[in-house]
């Protein structure tokens, strides 16, 4: 119904594919940050995406 009202939803996340794509991209070497934008999500979401996957994410620069 909200759609059909022309509404904006929020984004709903990642699907399958897009987790996949951004697994690729990640290992790539692409920053969390770049693929939130590339997504429309945010970095969080993409971290906590990943993270279910498995994928264990690299250390942010200048953090030990």
């Amino acid at each position: 119904m909200l759609r059909q009202e022309g509404i904006t939803l929020r984004r709903q996340g990642l699907n399958d594919e897009q987790v996949n794509e951004a697994a690729a991209l990640y290992a790539a070497g692409k920053s969390l940050a770049w693929l939130g934008a590339r997504f429309g999500v945010s970095h969080t979401s993409i971290a906590i995406a990943l993270r279910q996957q498995g994928i264990q994410l690299r250390p942010r620069p200048g953090w030990r």
